[in-house]
């Protein structure tokens, strides 16, 4: 990059990517220092995306959740559980969470097994393999110690859920620390102590919002979450931090 009158050259590329350029500004000496950079955000054109609407018999263009399907769909960090259905309904399981948590980090390599396999309830064969694995050795899963289990298959609360987004976070050096207190954002409502700070931190940043049950709006953290909630609270948290 030059200056306008062509006289001097004022900074040079350090590293550009789909999201960003980033530059390294020329001091008046004519050191280029690290310290002095900055990024330019570029705007990211996307292909058009085919729609869920026409891949998902059980998702359509009128349904709450159809816009939050097509966002995780495209990024890959959810898809149907059939060639043809994405079950909004169904219930999220512990699998499901760690999975989906593992597809928005890229997938990694995995090559530490240990404190999968030291589990009683984690066999070899399984989908969600790598994902547990590469949970738990980040902390953003854990096992039943008591009994030694991960129990994948049992679904999570909307508490539940709270947490394991909010280790995820944590994970990735994001700032969880609350503006308000715990109870101020909680109020009267009960929330297990071990979810506490997640649940409120996931209200308080607006990934978990209030449901609405029989005709009253309340937070539920011991509601089950289905997939629909998922895709919305995972669109949520993408934007907010702008993976």
């Amino acid at each position: 990059v030059w200056a306008a009158n062509g006289s001097a050259k004022i900074a040079e590329f350090a590293e550009i990517n789909a999201k960003y350029i980033k530059l390294e500004i020329k001091e008046s000496e004519g050191n280029f220092a690290s310290a002095a950079e900055m990024k330019v955000r570029l705007p990211i054109v996307e292909e058009p995306s085919t729609p869920v609407t026409t891949i998902f018999d059980d998702v359509a263009d009128t349904d709450w959740f159809a816009d939050e399907v097509q966002y995780v769909y495209d990024k890959s960090i959810m898809t149907g559980t059939s060639k043809t259905t994405f079950e909004p309904n169904l219930g999220v399981t512990r699998a499901t969470i760690i999975q989906t948590l593992y597809k928005l980090e890229g997938k990694p390599t995995v090559s530490d097994f240990t404190k999968y396999n030291s589990l009683n309830d984690t066999p070899d064969d399984s989908w969600w393999r790598e994902a547990l694995a590469w949970a738990l050795n980040e902390g953003v899963a854990k096992g039943d110690t008591t009994n030694n289990v991960f129990n994948p298959d049992n679904e999570v609360t909307r508490e539940d859920l709270a947490t394991f987004i909010y280790r995820y976070a944590q994970y990735k050096d994001i700032d969880v620390e609350l503006e308000k207190t715990v109870d101020e954002i909680l109020g009267d409502t009960f929330v297990n102590s071990w979810a506490k700070t997640a649940f409120a931190w996931a209200i308080e940043t607006g990934l978990i919002k209030g449901k609405t049950i029989n005709g009253v709006s309340v937070l539920a953290p011991q509601e089950g979450a289905t997939r629909a909630e998922l895709a919305t609270i995972m669109m949520r948290f993408y934007e907010n931090n702008e993976l």
